[in-house]
């Protein structure tokens, strides 16, 4: 109701649109251009570098995160928006092999 009110639009000029117009006009997600997402965006790519290495915490980079910054966003927004930056990617892999001549065994966790 918030982008309806805030749009120049009568309620009939709307129901005569079609989808992809209306789409266009109201999107799910907001863009936002200030300086403070731009800093949340510069974070990420930091902490996306390192999200791999054993031991990797949001929790870790959101304190990190807070104290550089002035204003910076709750930890609910800070997951959020990295999850829109960085959408999880499923990765999967068909394994081929003939029963019996190999074994494969699949390790997780630190290396001894």
């Amino acid at each position: 109701m918030k982008l309806f009110k805030a749009s120049d639009y009568r309620f009939k000029e709307l129901l005569e649109m079609d989808n992809a117009k209306l789409k266009e006009l109201f999107t799910s997600h907001t863009t936002i251009d200030n300086g403070r997402f731009s800093q949340l965006m510069e974070y990420f790519d930091k902490v996306n570098q390192v999200r791999n290495h054993p031991g990797f915490t949001f929790q870790y980079h959101y304190n990190q995160y807070k104290h550089e910054v002035d204003k910076p966003y709750s930890y609910t927004q800070f997951m959020e928006h990295y999850r829109r930056k960085h959408a999880k990617i499923k990765g999967s892999m068909k394994l081929e092999h003939e029963a019996g001549k190999e074994v494969y065994i699949d390790f997780t966790g630190k290396k001894l």
